[in-house]
């Protein structure tokens, strides 16, 4: 994900995410998928995740996805 902003200064781990920031404007978070299904295959646990980041980070609104991927 991109931000214009620092949104996490070490890495945030709790029940809802996992995200540690990269860089000053480059976010990363990890999350499991439980299938190759449409509702639960990568790219929708990837768009899960970056809408929970969007609504629980301070900043979080301004985020942008960049990419989603698998086994980094």
């Amino acid at each position: 994900m991109k931000s214009k902003e620092k949104l996490i200064h070490t890495l945030v781990s709790n029940s809802k995410f996992e995200s540690r920031q990269l860089t000053n404007d480059t976010l990363l978070a990890a999350e499991d998928y439980i299938d190759e299904s449409e509702q639960n295959g990568p790219e929708a646990i990837g768009k899960r995740a970056f809408e929970i980041l969007q609504h629980n980070l301070k900043g979080g609104e301004k985020l942008e996805l960049e990419s989603i991927k698998v086994g980094l």
